[in-house]
């Protein structure tokens, strides 16, 4: 079972398609994402405490004053009880609406809207009021650099065969670079059998590809095995047609457990080839 959206890091598989648009996993997470609430800030529970509070206390404050108005005005003038209160309601109304803070959320708003503006002097954009003091709370702030410093671009720089080590020139992901030997002797146009046959292994026993759109060269899979065919196109080698003419039989994937991947392959006029790449131990 597969979720529309994932990424597949390795292997292959066929999926049939059983559900779509909002029946889907990504759908669920879109449907609660829109009947998703605000969280609350400690200031904003504040307030509604301090709400509580100044509430609580004005009706108790108010019925008080409603009973003791009451009784008071029917002792000194001998009113009736309804008419006495009637006129003692009037009182504890207007006691109620004056003591009412209705001036605490403009002053509230005027705060935060003031830290809003020192913030974003300081190039921090804040979207929603209330997160302004909750960040100046705030301690420690850990975020990830991942995609800002770095490109997420591997490159293979260097080449280690029984025969001796070699050079790799060239960054990123485009198949321009130069092969060297050990004493910087340029060997791109006459490749050595050794550093062809293991540039070869490393295209062949490999899931990425290299695609050329709009000017640039993008890849698909990971990024350590798209270095591997970048270095197989800098000799020469024209990986997807080396793919075709070494016909994958089976594979076994990479997985973290087993630190390497196996692919088999039909050589032309050959018998059968193994490669295996992964972590020397």
């Amino acid at each position: 079972m597969v979720f529309g959206g994932t990424l597949v890091t390795y292997g292959t598989a066929t999926a049939v398609v059983c559900s779509t648009g909002a029946a889907t996993e990504l759908g669920r997470i879109s449907t609660m994402l829109k009947e998703a609430t605000n969280l609350q800030t400690p200031l904003t529970r504040a307030l509604q405490s301090i709400g509580k509070y100044i509430t609580i206390g004005i009706v108790v404050i108010a019925a008080i004053m409603l009973v003791v108005g009451t009784w008071r005005t029917m002792a000194e003038t001998g009113v009736a009880f309804l008419p006495a209160l009637r006129e003692t309601v009037i009182f504890a109304i207007a006691l109620a609406v004056g003591a009412i803070p209705e001036g605490l959320p403009a002053i509230v708003t005027i705060a935060l809207a003031i830290g809003v503006q020192r913030m974003a002097a300081r190039r921090a954009v804040i979207r929603k009021l209330p997160a302004v003091e909750t960040l100046g709370s705030t301690t420690t702030i850990c975020s990830d650099k991942t995609g800002t410093l770095t490109r997420n671009e591997m490159t293979v720089q260097a080449l280690w065969t029984p025969r001796g080590s070699y050079a790799i020139t060239g960054v990123g992901y485009e198949p321009a670079g130069q092969i060297r030997n050990s004493v910087g002797a340029d060997l791109t146009g006459k490749v050595p059998a050794d550093v062809h046959d293991l540039l070869l292994a490393g295209a062949l026993c490999n899931d990425a590809t290299l695609v050329h759109e709009g000017g640039t060269y993008q890849i698909t899979g990971d990024p350590t095995e798209a270095a591997l065919v970048v270095s197989a196109e800098k000799i020469g080698l024209a990986v997807e047609a080396v793919r075709r003419d070494h016909a994958r039989l089976d594979a076994i994937p990479f997985e973290s457990e087993n630190q390497f991947m196996a692919t088999l392959h039909q050589r032309p006029g050959d018998s059968p080839r193994l490669i295996l790449k992964g972590a020397p131990e």
